[in-house]
């Protein structure tokens, strides 16, 4: 093989390398930020379900005490699953962009 054509079939190898490297550097970032986003929305979910079931329970519990101590606890546990709900928003709301 003639000399030249070696160089140009190496300077064509190099250049081929050059461009595939950050391309295949950005597929896998994005790669990677589709499954984080992907793994967010359903851990937000999943909480989501979960904070129904303790919303729901502390609803019952309400509506059958009449004990301020336990109304007390009962508004703590409240606002805590509240935090944890706008949580799970956000999530959401980051999964979603």
């Amino acid at each position: 093989m003639p000399q030249a054509k070696r160089r140009e079939r190496a300077v064509t190898r190099t250049t081929v390398r050059n461009r595939t490297g950050p391309v295949s550097r950005e597929v896998a970032e994005q790669v990677r930020q589709q499954a984080v986003r992907e793994l967010a929305s359903r851990l937000a979910h999943q909480l989501g379900n979960l904070l129904q079931v303790v919303n729901g329970n502390l609803e019952l519990i309400a509506q059958r005490t009449s004990d301020e101590t336990t109304r007390h606890y009962l508004a703590n546990a409240r606002a805590a699953a509240d935090q944890l709900t706008e949580l799970a928003r956000a999530l959401v709301d980051e999964s979603d962009d």
